[in-house]
């Protein structure tokens, strides 16, 4: 049992705007503009998203 490939790319674009408004809606005070500092090791959303699932 598993996703295919068209239900895998309708969870990441959900899953893409559900991340992007959690990050934005909870950074707290920070001082650096979002995107700024280290880089994740999961560069991408969907990269986030299978290691989720997996």
């Amino acid at each position: 049992m598993g996703l295919s490939l068209e239900e895998l790319k309708t969870l990441s674009a959900h899953f893409s705007s559900c991340y992007l408004t959690y990050r934005k809606n909870n950074r707290g005070a920070h001082q650096r503009k979002m995107g700024a500092g280290q880089k994740g090791f999961l560069p991408t959303p969907l990269d986030k998203l299978v290691f989720i699932l997996l």
